[in-house]
């Protein structure tokens, strides 16, 4: 974090040269921005992608730290927006209309996790499953690799 301008507590960074902000708290690892040196949301968890622009967060769903929990609600998305909006300018005004469908960047690239086991399930907008992505073995670890081709930006992960 050379270039960061980092909080007082160390919890929030936020690096204008790398186009980064982060949030490091017990509760919930935060990013967004460039992905593109990677994501370490924790000491055992990150994620590599390729997308232009990227959010991503860790929730635990027992208890209130990441580091502890086994079981996690990763949220991964990009840009979004609506594949027809038009923008008209008059003046010193803007209208936005917006139209087409709504679409989402999914994440593209691997997530990994340090553990002898995992699943991961992709979810839709409220939580209902809706694909099981397979982990390879890695270096002290499993990878998964997220090609952006399932129309989710919520997960399940399971450490085991």
């Amino acid at each position: 974090m050379g270039s960061a301008l980092v909080s007082d507590t160390g919890e929030l960074a936020f690096d204008p040269k790398a186009g980064t902000f982060r949030i490091r708290t017990e509760g919930c690892p935060y990013f967004s921005g460039d992905p593109s040196n990677g994501i370490a949301l924790t000491k055992d968890i990150s994620l590599s992608l390729i997308n232009h622009r990227i959010s991503a967060a860790l929730l635990p769903v027992k208890g209130t730290s990441v580091e502890c929990s086994e079981t996690y609600l990763l949220m991964v998305l990009g840009h979004t927006g609506m594949d027809e909006t038009i923008f008209t300018t008059e003046g010193l005004f803007t209208t936005v209309d917006f139209q087409g469908k709504l679409y989402a960047d999914t994440p593209e690239g691997t997530l990994f996790v340090r553990c002898k086991s995992a699943t991961l399930t992709a979810l839709d907008t409220v939580g209902t499953p809706i694909a099981s992505i397979e982990c390879a073995p890695a270096h002290d670890g499993v990878t998964f690799v997220l090609d952006g081709t399932i129309p989710a930006v919520h997960f399940l992960l399971e450490r085991k």
